[in-house]
């Protein structure tokens, strides 16, 4: 990761009732209770995040998938404003289902390059 000159918040929501959140913050704490150990140097939040995530990378997406090289995903996770929170539903959001499309079409396309 990059150094940063400046130090900014970056907050993550997950939906979930009470037990939920309790789990995940429980399964939190056993990786940075390990990520401290190992290193001897309390982790936070944000290192449990890149572990987790680059050990995830690491583990599931390798040069031997299907799908590699410049075909290139449109991510399946939608930022938007908080004034676009109010979308009709139609078992999803709008921009959620075209997003959907996008990597459908784009799954067809690598279908054919297989």
């Amino acid at each position: 990761m990059a150094a940063n000159t400046e130090t900014s918040n970056c907050r993550l929501e997950i939906t979930g009732d009470n037990e939920f959140k309790r789990e995940i913050q429980e399964r939190f704490q056993k990786v940075k209770e390990y990520l401290t150990h190992m290193e001897t140097n309390p982790a936070n939040n944000a290192t449990v995040m890149e572990t987790i995530l680059d050990y995830w990378i690491k583990n599931n997406i390798n040069a031997d998938d299907r799908c590699h090289g410049p075909t290139q995903f449109p991510s399946s996770y939608l930022q938007v404003q908080r004034g676009d929170v109010d979308q009709k539903l139609f078992v999803t959001a709008e921009t959620s289902l075209k997003n959907f499309g996008k990597i459908c079409e784009t799954l067809k396309k690598c279908a054919k390059e297989v």
